[in-house]
């Protein structure tokens, strides 16, 4: 699919590590709402130590959020979806 393979690749252009419907192929969103001929659906995931504190995740607390994680993480999504806004005015 070259939409995918052009998304994913922004992806990694800001350093993410991309798996395309690897281990799963989507959620209950996606395959409820994907199927509709004018709808692309995209699911991204972010794995939870990305963003979360796991030095205490044995707990019975929740992990802690981490500001100082998500910043980062945050400039190099809202660069990706520029760049896919842009394209798509492009188009």
């Amino acid at each position: 699919n070259p939409l995918l393979e052009f998304v994913a690749a922004k992806f990694e252009d800001q350093g993410f590590d991309v798996r395309c419907n690897e281990p799963f192929a989507g959620g209950y969103i996606v395959r409820q709402h994907a199927d509709l001929p004018s709808v692309a659906a995209l699911l991204i995931e972010l794995r939870y130590p990305t963003y979360l504190n796991c030095d205490a995740i044995d707990e019975a607390k929740p992990p802690q959020h981490e500001p100082s994680r998500v910043e980062p993480i945050s400039r190099r999504l809202r660069a990706v979806f520029e760049q896919l806004v842009a394209a798509t005015r492009d188009a």
